[in-house]
């Protein structure tokens, strides 16, 4: 009874400090599930956040460690089950889930998804760009809708390629390079469908 009305107690005064550090900074974020944590929520963490179950901040800068990271920009190395990035996200990233608006880095998850342009290195069974990725996407499924760099998985697609993709079956809609694979589809070109290899310069 005694320990759970100090953790009461604490909640309560992490929330009200919480509230009255608004929108400044903290080298340091802790908490156990937003809003239980210190700074609040339109606050920056520049160091360490301990985010424990969810953590939520303006931005965070430098490591971020928490089961679900959620934040408009991060800049740094974050290690989480779910990565969350409102806007953009660059250094490092090792989740089981990252998803962002914009990244530049490295990506090492099961799931990867940004939905704007995109730029670095990326690892996991499933690298899913919605715009312009440029780099190096490895994954058990690699999709982008235009891709500059190389593509490395079992089944690599995008609209536009500009590069090389190697895999078991590899799709463009437009090709600008070389693909090497068991399959390979190009829509728009003389030569749609061809085995092994395909290029278009």
């Amino acid at each position: 009874m005694k320990k759970s009305l100090i953790a009461a107690a604490l909640a309560s005064a992490l929330c009200l400090v919480n509230e009255s550090k608004a929108d400044g900074w903290s080298p340091l974020g802790l908490g156990l599930c937003a809003p239980v944590q210190f700074p609040g929520r339109t606050s920056d963490v520049y160091g360490l956040r301990l985010g424990g179950l969810y953590g939520a901040h303006a931005d965070v800068y430098g490591l971020d460690v928490t089961l679900v990271g959620a934040q408009e920009h991060s800049v740094g190395l974050q290690v989480a089950a779910v990565g969350l990035s409102q806007f953009t996200s660059v250094g490092l990233q090792a989740t089981a889930v990252s998803v962002n608006t914009t990244f530049t880095g490295l990506q090492v998850a099961a799931l990867n998804w940004n939905n704007a342009d995109s730029l670095g290195v990326q690892f996991a069974a499933v690298n899913a760009n919605q715009s312009d990725f440029t780099g190096w996407a490895a994954g058990a499924l690699n999709d982008s809708l235009r891709f500059t760099g190389f593509q490395l998985g079992a089944f690599n697609m995008a609209d536009d390629v500009t590069g090389f993709q190697l895999g078991v079956v590899n799709a463009a809609q437009r090709l600008y390079g070389l693909q090497v694979g068991l399959l390979n589809l190009v829509c728009e070109s003389s030569l749609p469908i061809m085995v092994l290899a395909n290029a278009s310069f």
